[in-house]
């Protein structure tokens, strides 16, 4: 019998959710009790040395020992010559990564009272912690620098009135320019002295 024959007849693949250097992760469906599930399809030809072997084997026997909430669970691990296949609960939602990544974006965002995606959004395509602690370091500048302004951001934000323009936005100040509205600031500051 046809090794993939063993794993199609029981389960219908719905996609690609991960791959490593071992082989690929699938998300299926159990054909005969519609229950979603992750597969881990191993090529053991990946698998260069005993050793990758021993470790792939203890960690599946320890995994199916355990039962934690926590930690995934593993159903059940198929063989054939070629391949090992670890069915195992499905956890959707993202990889582990990017979980970890998003609480950490919300973790910095907190600290500086603000929204995660005003991080979020200046992250480059490919990223990592350090490229979030340097866009949280450059926020973090640009708030003390506001807090030493001689008037709060909050006043030059009510005094601005924002109208859309073609696909830009500019703002409209009250009277002149922003520069007036700055040294208006000032004045009143210094007659309160």
């Amino acid at each position: 019998m046809n090794q993939w024959n063993l794993f199609i007849d029981k389960y219908f693949p719905l996609e690609i959710i991960g791959s490593g250097g071992f082989g690929l992760v699938l998300s299926v469906i159990e054909i005969k009790t519609n229950f979603k599930l992750a597969v881990k399809i191993i090529d053991k030809r990946n698998l260069n040395i005993q050793s990758d072997r021993d470790i792939i084997s203890y960690q599946v026997k320890l995994l199916k020992k355990l039962n934690n909430p926590r930690i995934m669970k593993i159903f059940n691990v198929l063989e054939t010559k070629k391949y090992i296949f670890i069915f195992m609960e499905l956890i959707e939602g993202g990889n582990l990564k990017d979980l970890i990544i998003n609480r950490y974006i919300d973790s910095q965002a907190l600290k500086l009272g603000i929204n995660p995606n005003e991080i979020k959004n200046k992250l480059p395509e490919s990223y990592n912690i350090d490229d979030i602690d340097a866009i949280c370091e450059d926020l973090q500048s640009y708030k003390l620098n506001m807090s030493k302004l001689p008037f709060s951001s909050m006043q030059l934000q009510e005094n601005m009135k924002f109208q859309p323009k073609s696909m830009k936005q500019e703002a409209i100040l009250p009277k002149g320019s922003a520069d007036d509205f700055v040294d208006e600031q000032l004045l009143s500051l210094l007659e309160k002295k």
